[in-house]
Formats: C-alpha cells, sequence, structure tokens
C-alpha cells in the first residue's frame, strides 16, 4: 500500500505533500491542475519499485541506481525527465519522495543528484503485483496488436496504455477465489450480466440469451470500462494488495453509467484494492459521497478527498480531507451547481 507522496518543484507543485487512504483516493480540481500528473508520478514510481523488488530490472542489488525510476516516469509522461522539473525552485532540480516502502529521489534538467532505495531491503507477506493505470481512453478497442506494434513502431500514447494492453494479456486464472467470484459478479451485474470473452486477439461481450458474440466496439463506453476490470480481475491482474490509478473515470459517460462505475471503483476498494482517480465530475463525486456513507464497509479513512487549486505565488494548492467539504471550493463544480440553480428559477418562473 501506497503512504503518501511528497513533490518539491515538480511540474505544476512548488511544494506539496499527499496523505493516502488504504482505501480510495478522490483528485479533484479543474483542467490543469496537475491531477493526472500526480496519478503518473505514483504510478511510474510503484511500478519501478515493484518491478525492482520482482527484479524485472537488471542490478537490483545496486540500490543506488536511479535509472530505473526515471526512465519509467519519461515512459509514463512520454517526455524527459527535464521536462518535468518545475521552475519554482532557483536550483532547478526536482525532489520526489514516497512512502512506504521509503524512495526518496532528486533530478535536475541534466543527471540525478540523489537517490535512496529500500527495495532491496523492503518484504512482503505475500507476491506483490504491479500497480494499474486506467486511462481516460478505454483500452478494449485498441488493444489488437497494440503491444507489438508499440515495441516497433513510435506510436503517440504514453506507456500506461502499453502497460495496460500487457496485463490483458495475462492468461486467465483457472480457479478464483469466492470474494473474486462474487466481484466478478458484481461487476457483471453493471454490463447486464453479461461474460467477457477474448477470442482471435480481441474482446467480445456474451450476453444471456444472445447466440452471438458482440464485438467490445458495438458496447457502450462505459461498459468497456467495467469489462476492462472484469478481465483483470479474472486474469488474476486485479487483487487483494494491488494499487489502481484511473483517470477520469467519467469520461464519455453518462450519468446512468458514471454510476455504474461509482458503484465498480467501490466494490474495488472494499475488495481490498487501494484505488486512485483524478475528476472533475460532480454527479461521480456525489455519487461516491452517497454509497460510501451508505456502505457498511464505511469508516473515517476508507475515503481521502484532495482539492487541487492554481496559486500564481506559491504553485498549486493541494488541501486534502475526508470529505468534498474539507477540499475547498473547486470552480468547476461550483459552475456546475450554478447551472442547476439557473435552470431550477427557469422552471419555476415557467410555471
Amino acid at each position: 500500500m501506497i503512504n503518501s507522496l511528497k513533490l518539491e518543484n515538480f511540474t505544476l507543485f512548488q511544494d506539496n505533500e499527499f496523505n493516502f487512504s488504504p482505501g480510495l483516493n478522490v483528485f479533484v480540481g479543474e483542467n490543469s491542475t496537475g491531477k493526472t500528473h500526480i496519478l503518473k508520478i505514483v504510478y511510474a514510481i510503484w511500478y519501478a519499485h515493484i518491478s525492482r523488488y520482482l527484479s524485472r530490472f537488471p542490478a537490483l542489488e545496486n540500490s543506488n541506481s536511479i535509472t530505473q525510476y526515471l526512465s519509467k516516469i519519461e515512459g509514463v509522461f512520454k517526455t524527459g525527465t527535464q521536462n518535468l522539473v518545475g521552475r519554482h525552485d532557483i536550483k532547478n532540480s526536482t525532489k520526489i519522495a514516497l512512502t512506504k516502502p521509503n524512495i526518496d529521489f532528486e533530478f535536475n534538467t541534466k543527471s540525478s543528484l540523489q537517490f535512496e532505495d529500500d527495495t532491496p531491503n523492503t518484504s512482503y507477506p505475500n507476491k506483490p503485483s504491479s500497480p494499474i493505470f486506467l486511462p481516460a481512453k478505454e483500452i478494449l478497442s485498441i488493444y489488437p496488436k497494440f503491444t507489438s506494434l508499440y515495441e516497433e513502431f513510435y506510436l503517440a500514447f504514453d506507456e500506461t496504455y502499453y502497460d495496460l494492453c500487457k496485463t490483458l494479456n495475462r492468461p486467465l486464472r483457472k480457479k478464483l477465489n469466492k470474494k473474486e467470484q462474487s466481484l466478478i459478479q458484481d461487476l457483471e451485474v453493471l454490463i447486464d450480466n453479461a461474460k467477457v470473452i477474448f477470442e482471435g486477439d480481441r474482446f467480445y461481450l456474451k450476453t444471456p440469451g444472445m447466440d452471438n458474440l458482440m464485438d467490445i466496439h458495438m458496447v457502450a463506453e462505459g461498459h468497456r470500462k467495467i469489462a476492462t476490470l472484469i478481465y483483470l480481475i479474472q486474469n488474476d491482474s486485479l487483487k487483494e494488495g494491488v494499487s489502481l490509478f484511473w483517470d477520469e473515470p467519467e469520461s464519455n459517460l453518462n450519468p446512468q453509467l458514471i454510476k455504474f462505475v461509482a458503484k465498480a471503483i467501490l466494490a474495488l476498494t472494499e475488495n481490498g484494492i487501494q484505488v486512485f482517480i483524478a475528476t472533475h465530475s460532480l454527479f461521480l463525486l456525489r455519487e461516491l459521497e452517497i454509497l460510501t456513507s451508505q456502505s457498511v464497509h464505511h469508516h473515517a479513512d476508507a475515503v481521502q478527498f484532495f482539492g487541487f487549486h492554481k496559486n500564481t505565488d506559491v504553485g498549486m494548492v493541494v488541501e486534502q480531507g475526508n470529505s468534498l467539504d474539507d477540499v475547498g471550493d473547486i470552480a468547476a463544480l461550483d459552475e456546475e451547481l450554478i447551472q442547476s440553480d439557473r435552470f431550477m428559477q427557469i422552471m419555476v418562473a415557467g410555471h
């Protein structure tokens, strides 16, 4: 589980600290406030850490090697680390610290300056699994041949798409435990009890009472997103102890499907999965608050909200707390509320 993140002079962030929930972490803010930057930097560092721990990267014994981390960060952001150094500090360097385990490093526009990594000394009760990043764009419709194309040609997709396609390519487990079976059943209800089928390098849905498979391209985008979660559980990638990062889960979804996605997110956290999402959807935020307040699993630290606010003097200001009331006013959310009031005034006046 990821406990905290501290950033100094990283992109929009001058000096910020994030204390995460073991359950759901929600990043809220207007466009261009750095929500996705936080998702990506935590994902990249955690992915590199787990990979080093599992010896997927060479020279694990060299605890002073920063190469693995910087390489992963560059792939995930699809730019050189020199472009991630903020302009808030006259030293022109970036410091990043993640716990737990303790990973602490500093780099500038030219080279790495300092590095500490507890990975070689870290132990886990069970074999850890790599984190999963779900981009705002669903992946199932572009999955065919994506991995081989990405490895051979330059594609205008960052490395999170490649990582996700590789993860989807894992074979299915022969047998799931009762908790996983129950979670899949709960998710399948959200897509009309359809089964997710992978056949001939393509994904399909098999709906009860229908003889033919439905090509994933013919399925609503919200259903594709739920189907992705189901398949990741079936192939043992999304399970208890894994961290899931989801950028704008509400993207291209209508309110009914957003309700389904909100239920799916809470179901994952209740099954031991640490979830990070970035959003500016008032509907999704309200739905999450409603569901968490009604959940029998709800406890004080089950959800952590982070409000991102622009400040010309100190860079990005981030407020955090257990409810939306703790994170300050978000202009994008306020505009939705104002529009609702205007609409009600018109309706009342018209009657």
